[in-house]
């Protein structure tokens, strides 16, 4: 399986990667992201990983993330809107 992205959101697309899903209990293709060059506002659907120097973001099924006007990562899992700053 493949999941595809928006195509606005290419700027700061690295590539794709095979993740496990624990929820499908196989290995599904996920756009990888440049933490560093996504710009503030941008948001996008998991699943997905974001990689940066210091750590590597997984973004789940029915999740998304957004980023901030200070370059923060906040979390919006499932349905409920719910914000979580990493």
């Amino acid at each position: 399986m493949t999941v595809k992205e928006p195509r606005e959101t290419l700027r700061g697309l690295k590539g794709r990667r095979k993740a496990i899903s624990r929820t499908r209990a196989d290995f599904v293709e996920v756009p990888v992201y440049d933490r560093y060059s996504l710009a503030p506002g941008t948001c996008l659907p998991g699943p997905a990983i974001v990689e940066e120097r210091e750590c590597t973001t997984v973004v789940s099924f029915h999740s998304r993330f957004q980023v901030d006007g200070n370059l923060n990562l906040n979390h919006r899992e499932g349905m409920s809107g719910e914000s979580k700053a990493f």
